[in-house]
């Protein structure tokens, strides 16, 4: 005879049964994300028990690279911007921008679709960015304390807010999607004013993502010097920042006053007393935006940028709404897609490498 003690026990077991097959066919049942193949187009999933009715879901799938280019209309040849800015302060000259106004420009990039990449990877061709997004390079000429400033808060020293690099800061922790990059052009001995500083400073820079790029030793017009003089003010900057960080060259330069030497094949590589340089680009001043690195055309030993001075940001900012002539990511660094007419700006090296795709516009 069942007791009621034993009843219950019995009814017990019956629910745990119950309750592990419940589990074991909802795990049966789960969704299986497939892997993009290398077109863009959806691969396969982990088996095929989920096809046909046998209780499977539909996979999710990533966009193909065709839908890609219909929705965002990328276009990789476009033109990229580089801003140049000099003091960041609390007035607006022609040499200086106020930090509310460097502010308002890192929200209107950010509005208008731009994410910063630093200038290294633009001349390696690693402009990594979602898709329908466009690079925006910052550089800052001279090494003006309103760039980098530390301040004493509770006896201990802190980066300024309201200097550039504090507001860089401050912006990418509000938007992390943003960004944080820069390239300072940097002078010596005592970049960034403030002397007890510097060393500290150069260090912070170069390990929290951002460059440190060639000014010269003495910011001197290049044009008047002997190859000798040439090279010791483009070689020594290269000697200051390897006793701060062994082993970090600058690779770039921003080219005082945007005047070259006679010979500016000295722009490229050199030494003096021991200590070389190589040059990768070299920094104009002003005064449009630059080529992409995958244009033809490019000189990375001419770079234009556009000053950070408000008619010229207000000029280039609307011209380069025009999605034709920016540079508009696809999203797939193993890819570089442009409009099917803009074909004939790239070049040879991207043409055979069998990584560029070229599409029509026919609209959304």
């Amino acid at each position: 005879m069942v007791t009621i003690s034993s009843r219950k026990l019995i009814a017990a077991i019956l629910v745990i049964v119950l309750a592990f097959g419940l589990a074991v066919t909802t795990a049966g049942c789960a969704i299986r994300p497939t892997q993009a193949g290398n077109d863009g187009s959806a691969g396969q999933g982990g088996d095929q028990g989920g096809q046909g009715g046998q209780g499977g879901t539909t996979p999710v799938t990533a966009p193909t690279l065709a839908e890609i280019q219909k929705e965002f209309h990328p276009n990789e040849l476009g033109r990229v911007l580089i801003l140049e800015y000099h003091q960041i302060g609390d007035h607006e000259e022609r040499w200086e921008r106020s930090s509310a106004n460097f502010r308002k420009d890192l929200e209107t990039l950010y509005a208008q679709g731009y994410r910063l990449v630093n200038l290294r990877d633009y001349l390696a061709g690693k402009i990594d960015l979602p898709a329908g997004f466009s690079p925006v390079i910052l550089t800052f000429d001279d090494g003006d304390s309103g760039q980098f400033r530390y301040i004493i808060k509770d006896g201990q020293p802190v980066i300024d807010p309201n200097s550039a690099v504090g507001i860089l800061m401050d912006f990418h922790q509000k938007h992390p999607d943003f960004g944080l990059a820069g390239t300072f052009y940097v002078l010596w001995p005592y970049p960034f004013g403030q002397k007890d500083y510097a060393r500290q400073k150069i260090s912070f820079l170069i390990n929290n993502g951002f460059e440190v790029g060639n000014h010269t030793a003495s910011h001197d017009k290049l044009s008047g010097l002997t190859p000798d003089q040439v090279q010791k003010e483009l070689a020594l900057p290269n000697k200051y920042v390897s006793e701060v960080v062994p082993g970090y060259a600058l690779d770039s330069l921003a080219l005082p006053y945007g005047i070259s030497p006679a010979d500016p094949e000295l722009l490229k590589k050199g030494s003096y007393e021991g200590t070389s340089y190589e040059l990768k680009a070299v920094l104009l001043v002003g005064a449009a935006p630059a080529l992409s690195p995958f244009d033809k055309d490019l000189n990375p030993y001419k770079l234009p940028r556009v000053q950070a001075i408000q008619s010229e940001l207000d000029k280039w900012l609307s011209n380069l709404k025009d999605p034709s002539r920016r540079y508009i990511s696809d999203g797939r660094p193993d890819v570089v897609s442009a409009p099917k007419s803009l074909g004939d700006k790239a070049s040879p090296d991207l043409a055979k490498s069998g990584k560029l795709s070229l599409y029509e516009t026919t609209g959304p």
